[in-house]
């Protein structure tokens, strides 16, 4: 800006727009929430999924969670987490919640000891591992407020204990059934195939990465192949139940079939997996402790097949993830210290929501004008690019 010539505002004026645009946003979105949740009740009325009242609807949703820096893993000490839940019909954001532990305002004036009236944005005060859990429990909570429906099914990463906190803690939570997102399963399993590759020398020759990879590859194939069968198939509901039970079975039973089949072994192989090629038999060279780890490791998989037979992804609610990061600049920028990072994630979510309109629709929304020219024929070029890319 300082190049061209142009004066740009003090640090003071550039919080305080940004506080007024957040507003303004928080606004827009709530109101755009509500819109979505109208259509997904609609829908589940067409579809005649309701509670055991006979009037409420429920609806399955997809979910995650994020923080405001990375955790590598171990390092659970983010300032700011963001949880999204979103109608898998729709495909539509339905709640957004933000948690913070810090209030630079709030800090400041504590040093001094003095109080001041502000917007304060700090609302939590507990593990930052913990604030996934209880945003969603507050969503679930809040659907038949908010929506006028439950949650009866959702989508997530393979985190327990946001499944334990939404049967416990949810008015309706023992009615709460999850399905594991395959992409995050598979994605376990492979991290513990190297785990077990790097514990010796003979080991890590035989696991190799392109083993690790056809173990993977053939795990992700098991399950779209069953859920398509699950999806083709017509009959009554009883009947459904029935061949779901079945393709269940057939899918754990491949999966731990995978290891086998990738060192020779097709004894167990079915013929949409492999055509029984010929050649050594190298699992049986391998040492039992190892034999026993890779089974181990393909049990746990196997044992998610009722929940991975439907083949769901949490990719929707990762896709909001990612806009969030790109609103807060990255992860290595603190947005924490007052109510940056909220803005942002609703910033976010209005982009997920609207598409590349979200600009001229926020501001519309508020001035209760139509946008200006330049903007609307920037947005209209936006929309026709991602039509093109679609259609290709």
């Amino acid at each position: 800006m300082s190049v061209m010539e142009i004066p740009t505002m003090s640090k003071g004026a550039f919080l305080r727009r940004e506080e007024s645009i957040g507003k303004m946003w928080k606004g827009t979105l709530i109101k755009e929430m509500t819109e979505a949740g109208e259509e997904e009740k609609m829908l589940a009325e067409a579809a005649g999924d309701f509670c055991e009242d006979g009037t409420t609807p429920w609806i399955t949703v997809v979910v995650d969670g994020g923080w405001s820096h990375r955790s590598h893993g171990h390092r659970y000490s983010a300032n700011s987490g963001v949880t999204v839940i979103v109608g898998k019909r729709t495909q539509k954001l339905l709640y957004l919640g933000v948690r913070n532990k810090l209030c630079s305002t709030c800090e400041y004036y504590a040093k001094k000891g003095e109080r001041k009236e502000h917007s304060c944005y700090r609302n939590w005060d507990q593990s930052s591992g913990a604030m996934e859990a209880d945003i969603l429990v507050e969503g679930f909570q809040r659907s038949t407020e908010m929506h006028g429906v439950q949650y009866r099914t959702f989508i997530g990463d393979g985190d327990s204990s946001v499944y334990y906190q939404l049967q416990t803690r949810v008015d309706y939570g023992r009615f709460i059934k999850k399905n594991e997102c395959a992409n995050h399963v598979v994605k376990c399993y492979t991290s513990r195939l190297y785990s077990i590759a790097k514990e010796s020398k003979g080991t890590r020759s035989l696991l190799s990465g392109p083993r690790i990879k056809r173990t993977m590859n053939g795990a992700r194939k098991a399950v779209s192949y069953y859920a398509k069968i699950l999806r083709d198939f017509e009959g009554s509901e009883q009947d459904l139940n029935k061949e779901k039970a079945r393709l269940i079975q057939e899918l754990a039973s491949d999966i731990r079939n995978g290891p086998l089949h990738v060192f020779g072994s097709h004894d167990g192989c079915k013929s949409y997996f492999c055509n029984g090629s010929k050649g050594d038999n190298l699992y049986d060279g391998l040492p039992k402790i190892q034999q026993v780890k890779l089974m181990s490791a393909a049990n746990i998989i196997a044992d998610k097949a009722d929940r991975l037979i439907t083949d769901d992804t949490s990719n929707l609610a990762e896709a909001i993830m990612s806009l969030v990061a790109k609103f807060a600049g990255g992860k290595q920028i603190n947005r924490c210290q007052r109510g940056s990072y909220e803005h942002r994630c609703q910033g976010a979510g209005l982009h997920f929501q609207l598409g590349p309109e979200w600009h001229a629709k926020a501001s519309e929304g508020v001035t209760c004008a139509s946008g200006a020219p330049i903007l609307k024929k920037y947005t209209q070029k936006r929309l026709n690019l991602k039509r093109q890319a679609i259609s290709r």
